[in-house]
């Protein structure tokens, strides 16, 4: 009975999280642009409709890859610490100041969000792209099943730029 009381003690609740996979020119048709962008400074305000904290970080476009986008912009998430309190949204991407990125943007009634969460931060280290661990993604078996996602290979901004231009009309 002791064993048994300890281990309910010891429990912890399991907490996943799985999302389904998009590579860039999936992304891209979601988006309303794909930039290259240098990360700014980053504000926590109260959303107005929501009452949640919403965090606005500024944005530097250096480059539309693909669909237009302003050479400044402000990019909206739900989340961030506000009065104390901490709202975070699982999966999503974090913007750090000085980060020089790839982004995938959709804008929604004015603002501007990330298309698919973190899966559309992609950091930028010389040309080679950082992208996200795809550890709890999954993707569509040819027979429409949903398997584990592989690790997606690296991939260069100059091959990034020639799979979204294929998708330009």
């Amino acid at each position: 009975m002791r064993w048994l009381l300890l281990c309910l003690l010891l429990a912890v609740p399991a907490q996943a999280t799985t999302a389904l996979l998009l590579d860039a020119p999936a992304q891209a048709r979601l988006s309303t642009a794909v930039v290259v962008a240098t990360v700014g400074e980053s504000t926590v305000s109260l959303h107005p409709d929501y009452k949640r904290p919403v965090t606005r970080t500024r944005v530097s476009v250096d480059e539309a890859l693909f669909g237009g986008a302003p050479k400044n912009l402000v990019v909206e998430q739900f989340g961030g610490t506000l009065a104390g309190a901490t709202l975070a949204v699982p999966g999503d991407a974090r913007l750090v100041a000085g980060e020089r990125v790839v982004l995938f943007l959709r804008q929604v009634d004015g603002g501007w969000f990330l298309t698919a969460l973190e899966q559309s931060a992609w950091g930028i280290d010389g040309d080679r792209l950082s992208r996200p661990s795809t550890a709890h993604y999954t993707q569509r078996a040819p027979d429409g099943r949903l398997v584990e996602a592989p690790d997606q290979p690296s991939l260069s901004l100059a091959s990034l730029r020639l799979q979204l231009k294929a998708l330009s009309p």
